[in-house]
């Protein structure tokens, strides 16, 4: 089981739903196993779903999350402006070597250089940044095969 965080803003109308896009085709690519390769199984932390209007309990229960997570999915999009909330989840992932994936809305935003220097995969295109995630979720999926086969 591959856990995936889910890191980015809510409001914007151009992806509206992203973290369901998300979610629909890695679901959709853990059905057609033999074209997309193997991942037993995928797990999506959503703080979208959350209904924490605590600044201080949906923080701790983002990074609560993103700490659990094999991997985080970053969807930098246009409306997210100020970004400071996934900053801090990426870096935080970063710090405990959890590996970053980005899909970059704003590529000539300079702000973001940090955010994407954290990153190990970028993509200014959504689907190929889905690409990449699924890769990810592969090579992840077979090293835990692997340390599982060790024990």
């Amino acid at each position: 089981m591959i856990r995936i965080y889910l890191a980015g803003g809510w409001k914007d109308k151009t992806k509206k739903g992203w973290q369901e896009s998300v979610i629909y085709e890695l679901e959709r690519r853990l059905e057609k196993r033999g074209s997309y390769g193997h991942v037993d199984g995928i797990t999506a932390y959503n703080p979208k779903a959350r209904k924490a209007d605590s600044p201080q309990v949906y923080t701790w229960a983002d990074l609560q999350e993103v700490g659990m997570s094999d991997i985080v999915f970053v969807c930098l999009e246009d409306s997210n402006l100020a970004g400071q909330g996934l900053a801090l989840e990426v870096g935080y992932a970063y710090a405990k070597g959890i590996p970053v994936v980005m899909f970059d809305g704003q590529p000539d935003n300079h702000y973001f250089d940090m955010v994407r220097f954290c990153s190990m995969a970028r993509s200014i295109t959504f689907d190929v940044a889905i690409d990449y995630l699924w890769e990810f979720c592969r090579v992840l999926n077979s090293k835990k095969q692997k340390e599982k086969e060790g024990d």
